[in-house]
This record gives structure tokens, sequence and C-alpha cells, in this order.
């Protein structure tokens, strides 16, 4: 694994997102190269605008042996990896301006899990959470994107025809799986003060926060929005899953055949 180079590293965790960027890469006419060593497998795609680039897999969430976290950290170090695009889906917040298949594009990440949780002053027995704790050590606040990536990204929407909507914002990320109209628009109404232009949520990012400083970002998390973290579920799950996922693979793949300069090492 140590004779391993890359300067970018595209995680993904499902099966969807994985077969969606297989797909994306080889109607693109790029390699898909499958490597493997004793402590894991990546595929090869070649080099893209300027970076080398590799696929390796995660599992669903930013915990365990083999969710982001761990994986992130363990790439990193075998590849030497300048940067991480986290793809695949997640959800949106809004049925009326995000068709299933737009691509939410992190300019931050906010992890809605560090709050404090207080003894409700109005209701026995009951508590409440905030964001806004006193401690200056936990802080709530947003991370922001590796600004090179992002700003990659969003010229390639500002210049090319795309068939879905792109949209840049800030993700939630989180363990939770969500699946519960009331509990998600409460998770955004709290928020909101501190993490101002949410425009969905997901899982895996969560795991990247640790990588570095806040101010030295290594990722960015795009994905299509596939739900909208509710009871309800429009058309086909699955085939949802695979347009979100496909939009946001050629996405990241078409941005990356551009010919902008390589990105900064950080």
């Amino acid at each position: 694994m140590a004779s391993i180079e890359c300067d970018l590293l595209l995680f993904v965790a499902t099966s969807t997102e994985f077969d969606a960027l297989k797909k994306a890469a080889i109607d693109l006419g790029l390699p898909w190269r499958k490597e493997a060593s004793p402590t894991g497998e990546f595929w090869n795609i070649g080099t893209l605008g300027g970076y080398r680039v590799v696929v390796v897999r995660t599992e669903m969430g930013a915990i365990g042996p083999t969710g982001s976290t761990r994986q992130a950290h363990f790439y990193l170090a075998a590849t030497q990896a300048q940067g991480i695009v986290c793809l695949g889906m997640a959800f949106g917040i809004s049925r009326q301006h995000q068709p299933v298949g737009t691509v939410l594009v992190s300019d931050s990440l906010f992890p809605y899990d560090v709050r404090d949780v207080v003894v409700d002053p109005d209701r026995a027995g009951s508590w409440i959470y905030r964001y806004a704790p006193e401690a200056p050590s936990y802080a709530a606040t947003t991370y922001p994107a590796k600004p090179d990536l992002r700003d990659r990204l969003r010229r390639h929407a500002a210049t090319t025809a795309l068939s879905h909507p792109v949209q840049f914002g800030c993700l939630l990320t989180g363990s939770a799986r969500i699946r519960c109209l009331a509990y998600r628009n409460e998770l955004v109404r709290r928020c909101v003060d501190v993490a101002p232009n949410i425009v969905g949520g997901e899982m895996e990012g969560l795991g990247l926060l640790s990588l570095a400083e806040r101010e030295r970002p290594y990722w960015i998390v795009v994905k299509g929005v596939c739900d909208f973290a509710d009871e309800q579920q429009i058309g086909d799950a699955k085939a949802n899953r695979r347009l979100a996922c496909g939009n946001a693979a050629r996405f990241v793949l078409g941005a990356l055949r551009s010919l902008n300069p390589p990105m900064a090492e950080v």
C-alpha cells in the first residue's frame, strides 16, 4: 500500500455510489483499474486535469473500522494525497427548489451533533438542545471546504451546460439516518443561526473533519439529492439514488477534466 501515490482520493460509501462513479468514469473513457494490497483495494482512474485520481470505498457514516474517519486517515497516509472528494447521495431540504438529482456542493459542513443538551426550564423531566455553548473549546461552528477544489467546481458549474441544478452551501453532517420531516425541520431551524445557507445533509463528511485544523481542510463533499429526510418517497427510491449519485459523479469528473491548474498542497 505504501507504493500507491495519488493527488486526489474519491470516497464513496454505498454500492449505488460506487456503481454510479464507475459508470460515469467508463462513459467518459477513463481507465478503471482495480488494484489491491494486503491492507485494502482501490481503483485507479488515471490523471484528470493534473490530478492523479484514485477511488476508495468506505462504509456508510463516519463511525467504525471502515467508516469515513478511519479510511480518510488511512488512505491519506498511504497515498500522500492532497485532497478528498466525498461523493454520493444526500438529503435535500426543499422539494420545491431542489428536484431529485440536484447536486449539492459543500462550501462548508456543520456537524449538528456538537451541541449543549440542557434541562428545559419550562417542562419538568424534559430537555432542550442549543448551538451556542458557553465553552469556547466546544463552540458550534461550520467547517469550510478545501478552497481550490470548491473554486474549481464553482467554475465548472458556471461555465458548463449541465442537465441538473447545482447548489453550493452548507451541508449538515452527522450519524443519524433521518426519516422524519418534523425532526429535519427542527434541525434546520436550530442550526441556521450558526450555519446559514443550509442546502442539505449527509453522513460521511463528518469523518473528514478530523484530518487537519479547521483552517487547512483536505476535503469537499459533493452529493446528489435522493430524498428529503422525511416520511415521503417520490417515485422509485432506487432510481432516485442512481440519478443522484450519477449526477454527482459526472459533475465532479467533468470538473476534474477541465484544464485549470492542479490544486495547491496543504
